[in-house]
C-alpha cells in the first residue's frame, strides 16, 4: 500500500510541474452543442447510470459553445478564444484563391486574418442540428451555407487535397484545391500541436487539451451501446470515471500530418487505421454515430449495430481561461464566472447571468410537494485517499423541474442549480471540484426548490 501510495503521489507531483509548464498552450474544446439522448433508432429519456445508452454526449456537456457578437463583422467564441469572420467571404473560392483572401482581409480594424486549422473549423460545428443544416449557431453566423468550407490543413497523403467541413451537418473529409468552395476567416492564436505525456500505467495525458487518454485501443471490437458501457465499466490506473469521447475530443487526437494511422503512434502504438466510437449522435439519423477514421482523420457517421475500435477518456480542462466556480463553463464564456451556473440562464439576455442579476425563471411542479430519491456517485477509491462525492442523481416527481431549480444539500451552505435531462423526470447535481472533501460523513438532507414546490431527500455520504 504504501508503495502505491508513494507511486500516485509522485505521478502527480510530475504532472503537476508538467501542467504548470504547459497550461499557456492549452486550449479548450468546446461542447459539440449536443443536448439530446438517442438509443439505436430513436430520441429516449436519457438514460440513468447503470441503464443501456447511459454515458453518451448529452450526458457529459463540458465548456458548452458560447461566442460573442462583437458588433464589427467579427464573432469572439469565447471558448477557444478565436475571432471568427462573422459572414461567409462573398462567392467561392479555389484553396489557393481562399489562402489569400484570408491573408488579404482587413475587419473589424484588424488585418491578422488567415484561413483556420481543421481542428478550428471542426469547433464551429453544433452536432445537435441535423441535415440539412447548417450545422452551426446562425444567430451568430446567419449567412453559412450548407455546404464546404475550407480549412488550410493539407492531408498528408497528397499534397493536391485538403480537409473541409460540410456544414450540412458537421463531416469532415477531404476535398481538392482546385474545386471552389466557401470560405470563412479566422484570427486569434492557432490551436496548439498535441502535447503528450506517457504515465507510464497505461494512460496518456495531452496537455494541450487536458484530457487523459487510454493509451491502448480496448480489445475487440463493439457496437456503439457496447462502446458507451465499456467505458463507463472500464477502471485504469485507479480512476473509474472513464467516458467514450466526443467527436470534438476524438478528433483531437487526430495528428493531420501522418496517415494509416493519423495519430503519434510514440503514445498510441496499437491505434489501428480504421474507425474509433465517439459519443456523439448523427442529429439527422439516431441509428448513426460520429466517429473518426484514423486511417486519415476523417469526421464522419457509423451505424451503431456496427462493430468498431474504442479509446476511453476522461478529464479536461478549460486551459488558461480558468473555471473559477467549477460548473464546467470555461470563465471567457461563463455568463457569471463567480457562482456556479452550468446552465447559464440569462432572461434579458444582457450577457449577465440571471445569478449575477439575482433574478431567473423557475416552473412550477404541480402539487405541493413532492419527494426525490437520491443516488450518489463517487471518485475512485484512491490509496490513501477518501472517495470523493462527483454528482447526484435525482429522481422522482419533478415533471417540470428546470435548470433554474435550486437544489441545497446539508453540508454545503450554497445553492446549486440543476442539470436537467431532456425527459425531465431526472436530474444529475454535478458537484463542483472546489467543493471536493467538504461533506461530512453521514445521511445528508437534498432539498429541490422550484416554483411553490419542495422536494426533499436524502443522501448517505460514507
Amino acid at each position: 500500500m504504501n508503495k502505491h501510495v508513494v507511486r500516485y503521489l509522485i505521478i502527480c507531483t510530475v504532472l503537476l510541474y508538467v501542467a504548470s509548464a504547459t497550461i499557456a498552450s492549452a486550449v479548450s474544446l468546446p461542447d459539440t452543442g449536443q443536448t439530446k439522448c438517442y438509443d439505436n433508432t430513436r430520441e429516449i429519456s436519457c438514460p440513468l447510470p447503470g441503464q443501456p445508452f447511459y454515458g453518451q454526449d448529452a450526458q457529459y456537456g463540458t465548456n458548452r459553445q458560447s461566442f460573442t457578437d462583437l458588433g464589427n463583422g467579427i464573432v469572439r467564441d469565447n471558448v477557444t478564444g478565436l475571432e471568427w469572420q462573422q459572414a461567409t467571404a462573398p462567392g467561392d473560392y479555389t484553396w489557393n484563391e481562399a489562402i489569400s483572401y484570408c491573408e488579404d482581409l482587413t475587419l473589424g480594424g484588424h488585418s491578422d486574418w488567415r484561413l483556420p486549422t481543421i481542428k478550428e473549423l471542426s469547433t464551429l460545428v453544433d452536432s445537435s442540428i441535423p441535415s440539412p443544416g447548417p450545422a452551426i449557431n446562425t444567430a451568430y453566423f446567419p449567412d453559412t451555407r450548407a455546404s464546404i468550407y475550407f480549412s488550410s490543413t493539407i492531408y498528408a497523403s497528397d499534397s493536391f487535397s485538403l480537409w473541409v467541413v460540410y456544414f450540412d451537418r458537421g463531416r469532415v473529409f477531404l476535398s481538392d484545391k482546385s474545386v471552389f468552395d466557401y470560405v470563412r476567416a479566422v484570427r486569434g492564436e492557432p490551436f496548439p500541436a498535441n502535447n503528450f505525456i506517457d504515465n507510464g500505467d497505461g494512460t496518456v495525458t495531452d496537455t494541450s487539451t487536458g484530457l487523459m487518454w487510454q493509451q491502448e485501443t480496448a480489445l475487440g471490437i463493439y457496437t456503439w451501446r457496447e462502446a458507451l458501457a465499456y467505458c463507463e465499466n472500464l477502471t485504469l490506473a485507479g480512476y473509474s470515471d472513464w467516458r467514450l469521447p466526443n467527436r470534438n475530443e476524438l478528433q483531437s487526437l487526430v495528428d493531420y500530418s501522418l496517415y494509416k494511422p493519423a495519430i503519434n503512434t510514440a503514445y498510441f502504438p496499437d491505434t489501428r487505421p480504421s474507425q474509433y466510437w465517439s459519443s456523439t449522435t448523427y442529429a439527422s439519423d439516431p441509428s448513426t454515430a460520429w466517429g473518426v477514421f484514423y486511417n486519415y482523420g476523417q469526421g464522419v457517421g457509423f451505424n451503431k449495430l456496427d462493430r468498431y475500435a474504442v479509446r476511453a477518456v476522461r478529464g479536461g480542462l478549460c486551459g488558461d481561461l480558468g473555471d473559477a466556480d467549477g460548473d464546467t463553463v470555461c470563465d471567457g464564456a461563463d455568463n457569471c464566472p463567480t457562482t456556479y451556473n452550468p446552465g447559464q440562464e440569462d432572461e434579458d439576455s444582457n450577457g449577465v447571468g440571471d445569478v449575477c442579476e439575482g433574478s431567473s425563471t423557475t416552473t412550477t411542479v404541480p402539487g405541493e410537494g413532492c419527494t426525490v430519491a437520491v443516488q450518489p456517485m463517487f471518485l475512485p477509491l484512491t490509496p490513501g485517499l477518501l472517495p470523493q462525492l462527483r454528482r447526484i442523481v435525482l429522481t422522482g416527481d419533478g415533471a417540470n423541474w428546470n435548470r433554474t431549480s435550486a437544489v441545497s444539500i446539508e453540508d454545503i451552505p450554497i445553492v446549486m442549480p440543476l442539470r436537467i435531462q431532456p425527459a425531465q423526470i431526472h436530474a444529475i447535481i454535478v458537484i463542483p471540484s472546489m467543493l471536493f472533501g467538504r461533506f461530512t460523513p453521514g445521511e445528508k438532507a437534498v432539498s429541490v426548490v422550484t416554483g411553490t414546490a419542495l422536494c426533499t431527500g436524502t443522501v448517505n455520504i460514507p
